[in-house]
């Protein structure tokens, strides 16, 4: 199941669906663990202004863009017989 990148999805959904909790991904990408939970809530309040909370949103996004990639790499490695 490949996530969907477009401005509709939630960041959430594409999260869950790649199997990443918050803690490895904020270990990996640099983003506490409560601003990933504000971009996902789509909460503006915590963040200074609109364009950090853009900014910050766009990081994950492209945070998740790489991880979908290294996982469909690993998957591709795999032989088909074994894949089941």
């Amino acid at each position: 199941m490949k996530p969907k990148f477009s401005s509709g999805s939630s960041l959430k959904k594409i999260r869950v669906s790649q199997k990443l909790e918050r803690r490895t991904v904020a270990e990996k990408c640099g983003i506490s663990e409560h601003l990933i939970t504000a971009v996902e809530d789509e909460n503006q309040k915590i963040f200074t202004s609109i364009l950090v909370y853009k900014m910050t949103a766009r990081k994950l996004e492209a945070f998740y863009k790489d991880e979908a990639v290294k996982q469909t790499r690993q998957l591709d490695s795999i032989p088909l017989f074994l894949r089941v």
